[in-house]
């Protein structure tokens, strides 16, 4: 193959990069020629490489290589100028004519015919993805999952499930605590707003309004009558455990933003 594509020597670009492959991969030389010379007696053979649905034949003839493909009308393609000139009476065209038998280019593994490539590319084509119901209507879904292990682990020191279960009992109205929480939350979100607003106006008189607002809203948050926003807002005791939340517990912040109801208060930014 590499003296028919350079036509007077064997010294192409083709030969230049497989003997630096060859060198690269730490084989001798003289043990790969041993290893790849032919037979006088050595058979003729053809094996068929895919590439993306298209065939391509790696022929053994009369101790020759050569490569051979077909067209979609079943006209064969050589590499080698005796196989374009004479391709009807080329010996590796007819090597691989044999094995591909009278049809041969019509049959879905090795065919060219437009039928054959296509049948190909539909067997690689993945399965579409099997939709999913996007409402659950099993009214046993949840079977058996009270009597699965925990995900939480606890300590021998933890109080009882029942107990820990079975302590607050309640409706789903708020509880007054709920709603003085509701009341300071509010009345946090007004006095920021109104702070805001004021700082936001350019004008040396302004500086005053501002340094008075700001001392309001400390007195207020002292007095917890609002809310002190430097403050990380965390629950007092453990969901899992019950056990009050101390100084050495760990608290990771994250960012959000707490709107309200009423119009008159802008959102604000709490971790």
């Amino acid at each position: 193959m590499f003296l028919s594509a350079s036509a007077r020597s064997s010294r192409c670009s083709h030969t230049v990069v497989f003997s630096q492959a060859l060198a690269a991969s730490g084989v001798d030389p003289k043990l790969f020629q041993s290893r790849m010379r032919l037979r006088a007696d050595a058979a003729d053979f053809t094996v068929a490489l895919d590439y993306n649905s298209a065939i391509v034949w790696a022929v053994l003839y009369h101790s020759v290589f050569s490569i051979v493909s077909f067209s979609a009308a079943n006209v064969a393609l050589g590499i080698t100028p005796c196989c374009r000139r004479l391709r009807g009476r080329c010996g590796h065209v007819r090597v691989v004519r044999s094995k591909h038998g009278p049809d041969g280019f019509n049959k879905p593994l090795h065919g060219s015919s437009l039928m054959a490539v296509k049948a190909r590319k539909d067997a690689r084509r993945p399965a579409p993805p099997r939709e999913r119901a996007r409402v659950l209507n099993n009214e046993e879904e949840d079977e058996g999952v009270e009597k699965l292990p925990s995900d939480t682990m606890r300590s021998p020191h933890d109080p009882d499930l029942p107990a820990l279960c079975s302590r607050s009992k309640r409706n789903l109205l708020p509880c007054s605590g709920e709603i003085e929480q509701g009341e300071v939350w509010s009345r946090t979100a007004d006095w920021r707003t109104l702070f805001m607003r004021r700082t936001a106006v350019t004008s040396t008189d302004n500086k005053a309004d501002v340094l008075k607002l700001g001392q309001i809203y400390s007195v207020l948050a002292r007095t917890g009558s609002v809310r002190d926003l430097r403050q990380v807002l965390v629950e007092p005791f453990c969901g899992s455990c019950g056990q009050q939340r101390e100084e050495r517990h760990t608290v990771e912040k994250e960012r959000a933003i707490r709107t309200f109801h009423h119009p008159t208060a802008l959102p604000i930014k709490v971790s």
